[in-house]
């Protein structure tokens, strides 16, 4: 299959591609749960900006509840 770490790459690096265009409707604990993923195989930037990007609501809809995660991993 591969390593962790490369999954999360792939995983991190197709997220941060949608969230170019669009931000999915997955369920929060998903979408918390790829995150999480991400942060816990040492991608803490593009975890961070997958996160900004949710929160920043340039499109007018702000995620709020990932706040909490990037919180955890930049305290």
């Amino acid at each position: 299959m591969g390593e962790p770490r490369q999954i999360a790459r792939y995983i991190g690096d197709i997220f941060s591609e949608m969230l170019k265009e669009f931000k999915p409707g997955y369920e929060e604990e998903e979408i918390l749960s790829l995150i999480d993923f991400i942060y816990t195989n040492n991608l803490k930037t593009l975890a961070n900006e997958i996160c900004e990007k949710y929160i920043d609501g340039e499109d007018g809809y702000h995620f709020i509840f990932v706040k909490d995660i990037w919180d955890k991993y930049n305290a």
